[in-house]
């Protein structure tokens, strides 16, 4: 059995491996992407863990993502979505107890008023995991949400990932 971890960004492929999450890191929007190009790479026994956001939704990207965990579900049987809170910094900001935006960006250095300057200096940081940790940062506060409602029909692989360490 072999986990895939399939995120969106680099930002989230840089946080899964300073908290040790398992599962070979491909980078893929299931939003965009079709997910067709993948299925060789999965078998009936492994798991996918699927990370994405929910800032920007519309109807052709909802059937899209539709169709991806349906396409799936068909190879393998365990799927787990994992779902952000909005987008990786506020899904950081919830598991940082107490804090704001801002705040996080201040401890990267990073401009409050440019998400792409939080990101390059969230992924170049050297010393990410002792930054959140200064900042109250629990992974299991981590993608605590209820599934949003336009993926109602797949509640039931709302999930975490697995950590190694």
């Amino acid at each position: 059995m072999t986990a895939h971890l399939l995120y969106e960004g680099e930002t989230e492929k840089k946080l899964f491996e300073i908290l040790g999450a398992e599962g070979r890191k491909v980078k893929f929007n299931a939003w965009s992407n079709d997910v067709r190009k993948l299925l060789r790479l999965i078998r009936a026994n492994d798991t996918v863990y699927i990370v994405y956001d929910t800032d920007a939704i519309d109807k052709k990207s909802l059937e899209r993502f539709k169709e991806n965990i349906k396409s799936l579900r068909k190879i393998s049987k365990k799927i787990i979505l994992i779902q952000q809170n909005k987008n990786m910094e506020d899904e950081l900001v919830s598991a940082c107890k107490g804090i704001t935006l801002k705040e996080l960006c201040i401890a990267f250095n990073a401009s409050f008023s440019s998400k792409n300057d939080f990101k390059s200096k969230f992924i170049k940081s050297n010393s990410c995991l002792d930054t959140l940790i200064r900042l109250n940062f629990d992974k299991n506060l981590l993608f605590n949400k209820q599934i949003i409602q336009q993926l109602d029909q797949f509640s039931e692989l709302l999930g975490k990932p697995k950590y190694t360490e």
